[in-house]
């Protein structure tokens, strides 16, 4: 796994993970990279640029396809929050305050 973070003025703005998960390879075959811990400042320009870095990173794996959110593996959290931050956050689901 790699972990990459984007930085604006020297400040980090946004965050994500790119993994290759050995034994999902070994049973589909089907070169399939994952990211996930993705969180970043509502700009498109930052979210471009981080999933820029997963997918090149994951290129240089021979992975094919990226797929995603995923934390660390599809047995953790996946997913994240794209609506209802007036809500309380939840244990074991994504959330970042809006």
């Amino acid at each position: 796994m790699q972990f990459f973070l984007a930085r604006r003025a020297g400040r980090v703005v946004g965050r994500i993970s790119a993994q290759v998960d050995h034994a999902h390879i070994e049973r589909y075959a089907d070169s399939t990279g994952f990211f996930g811990c993705l969180v970043a400042e509502d700009d498109p320009a930052i979210f471009a640029a981080l999933f820029a870095a997963a997918e090149k990173w994951l290129r240089t794996k021979d992975m094919k396809q990226a797929t995603g959110p995923f934390s660390l593996s599809i047995n953790e959290e996946v997913g994240l929050l794209v609506d209802g931050f007036d809500s309380r956050s939840v244990l074991m689901v994504p959330y970042d305050p809006p």
